[in-house]
């Protein structure tokens, strides 16, 4: 008896000891974080980052996937060999990004030169885990300002751990660390992060003329010709000469109380360009040319088709009871030495586009319709029409 009790509590201590081996392994296995077999781009796109199975858009990256898939050189350096970190804003962070006031409703309404520069800032080469996060570091990230080539665009590291970036909030929390894949790792940060060159630059002219023009994928071209046309400028602010840029962004102030930018479209300078394309006509302007051409866009006052508080309907500047005369409005400071005087008119003949807009209304032909009215800004009112003032 004494026997087979003995052998029984041998074969359990064995057993346990077994077991016991087991468990060790496993508790070894679980230290440190678990590592997703799949790249990057693999693992943002998995449930673990899906809104519909986390449940919560704080720790979902939908957005992300969505915005990334549309570059391939981003979406290929996060499914390559190379290491990557990557700072992943969250759907709430988007969300958020699209609510700042004056910013374009959608991210669709942006240029995409702009939006793919943003995404490029949240990759750092290199696996980077929280723990290397320390006080004072500096990330080089892959965002190159194309107004600044030479000049590093980094991500520093706050005392606490948190984010300082070209952003008003100079303290970005990782809400999420050390989300590992086979070529890198993801943090999940709580705010879409902004470089230091364009928060300086963007900060400014939201809610502003300059920020339907400079940012919206509907004026890249007009935007190029402005960059032409701003290249060595002297400004001379008392003497009101502004750069094109300052004066789409000029703050409503004293006697100032608004202007109108009569703006073409990237369709309408693409026609413009014709064969020889859209590159070519742009080059082969030379900076005094573009900002000529700018100005004549470009009125002070503010100049509605639908009458509004603060504005003046284009309608009141035509003769009483007609409906095909014209009238016209003009700057009334110097802007650079250059006067602008733009003709309007009503459906005619000569013009069947409903209220349109001319500097040289004499000659047939010349008056460009007004196809997107009355868009609102803080210092201003853009007219998008279908033509270019000459």
């Amino acid at each position: 008896m004494t026997q087979k009790l003995f052998s029984v509590f041998r074969y359990t201590a064995i057993v346990a000891l077994v077991a016991s081996l087991f468990i060790m392994s496993g508790c070894d296995e679980d230290e440190g974080p678990q590592v997703f077999n799949g790249t990057l781009l693999d693992y943002l796109k998995s449930n673990e980052f899906k809104q519909s199975t986390t449940g919560s858009a704080d720790n979902a990256l939908d957005s992300l996937v969505k915005y990334v898939s549309l570059y391939p050189d981003l979406a290929g350096l996060l499914s390559g060999s190379a290491e990557f970190t990557v700072f992943a804003p969250s759907n709430t962070a988007f969300k958020n990004l699209l609510l700042t006031p004056g910013f374009p409703p959608k991210i669709s309404d942006i240029s995409p030169t702009i939006v793919g520069g943003v995404l490029s800032y949240h990759f750092v080469e290199g696996k980077k885990l929280k723990a290397d996060l320390t006080a004072g570091t500096k990330l080089n990230t892959k965002f190159t300002d194309p107004a600044a080539p030479g000049a590093a665009q980094i991500i520093e590291i706050n005392a606490n751990g948190t984010l300082k970036t070209g952003s008003t909030n100079q303290d970005l929390d990782i809400v999420v660390a050390d989300k590992l894949a086979n070529n890198g790792v993801v943090h999940i940060v709580e705010s879409v992060l902004i470089a230091p060159s364009t928060g300086s630059s963007l900060t400014p002219i939201l809610g502003t003329m300059a920020g339907t023009i400079l940012l919206g994928k509907d004026f890249t071209f007009l935007a190029q010709i402005i960059a032409k046309a701003d290249a060595g400028f002297t400004e001379n602010p008392s003497a009101g000469a502004l750069k094109i840029a300052s004066h789409l962004a000029r703050p409503t102030s004293g006697t100032f109380t608004g202007a109108t930018f009569f703006a073409p479209p990237n369709a309408v300078i693409t026609a413009a360009a014709g064969s020889a394309g859209v590159t070519t006509y742009i080059n082969n302007l030379t900076a005094d040319a573009a900002r000529s051409l700018l100005l004549r866009h470009y009125v002070i006052g503010k100049y509605v088709v639908t009458a509004a508080a603060g504005s003046t309907a284009f309608s009141t500047l035509l003769p009483a009871g007609s409906t095909t005369g014209t009238g016209s409005i003009s700057a009334n400071v110097n802007l650079g030495g250059k006067s602008v005087t733009v003709s309007i008119s009503t459906a005619s003949t000569q013009n069947p586009f409903g209220v349109a807009v001319s500097t040289t209304p004499t000659i047939a032909n010349s008056f460009a319709p007004i196809v997107s009215k009355d868009l609102p800004h803080t210092n201003g009112v853009v007219q998008v029409i279908g033509g270019i003032l000459q």
